[in-house]
C-alpha cells in the first residue's frame, strides 16, 4: 500500500515513478476545483477588488503548477502527456 507521501519526512529521496507525477497532477486540479468551487463565486471574493485579484492570482498559479507538473511527467516518462487546463465546472 502507497503510504501518503505529505505525511512522510525525507520525501528528497523518494524515487519518483510516474504514479508520484499522476498523484501531484490530480491533487492539483481537485485543489484548483475546489478553490474555483467553493471561492470564485463567493460575494466577499467577488465585492473586495484585492481579494479578487488573490483569488485570481491563486487559481492562475495552481493551473501553471498543473502545467509544469505535466511537461515533467511527459519529459521523464516520455509519453504523450500534455498538460490541459483544468475545466471544474
Amino acid at each position: 500500500m502507497r503510504q501518503n507521501l505529505m505525511k512522510r519526512s525525507g520525501n528528497e529521496n523518494v524515487n519518483l515513478d510516474k504514479l508520484h507525477y499522476h498523484e501531484a497532477l490530480d491533487r492539483t486540479y481537485i485543489e484548483q476545483c475546489n478553490l474555483e468551487n467553493s471561492l470564485g463565486g463567493h460575494p466577499v471574493i467577488q465585492n473586495h477588488p484585492e481579494l479578487k485579484a488573490l483569488y485570481n492570482e491563486s487559481v492562475e498559479n495552481l493551473g501553471d503548477l498543473y502545467q509544469k507538473i505535466a511537461n515533467i511527467t511527459s519529459y521523464k516518462s516520455g509519453s504523450d502527456l500534455k498538460g490541459a487546463e483544468a475545466r471544474c465546472k
